[in-house]
């Protein structure tokens, strides 16, 4: 599960689950990402396939991180541009609709 955060530009997941998936650690791909706070959290820029629900596979930019202090987050890029996404907060759901 990840946390779906439309105000983060990139997909990003802890260290251990990264390299759980397989990513490598190529160094010339390092990036650093800044939030709210001070300081970055390094990653290393990647790209897999993430399927969400029953919707196809999309191939998805999504940032490695370098250290384990850090939730996995869905951010906007590759994904927010593929889905009609609904947040039901009385609900405790996020509908994902395919916008074709």
């Amino acid at each position: 599960s990840m946390l779906v955060d439309s105000g983060a530009d990139i997909t990003l997941l802890p260290y251990s689950v990264g390299k759980a998936m397989g990513l490598k650690a190529d160094m010339s791909r390092r990036r650093e990402v800044h939030g709210i706070g001070e300081g970055g959290i390094a990653y290393i820029l990647s790209e897999i396939r993430l399927r969400i629900g029953e919707a196809e596979e999309i191939p998805v930019r999504i940032g490695g991180a370098l250290v384990e202090e850090v939730p996995a987050i869905l951010g906007r890029l590759d994904v927010f541009r593929r889905f009609s996404i609904e947040f039901r907060e009385s609900e405790d759901r996020i509908i994902f609709r395919s916008a074709g």
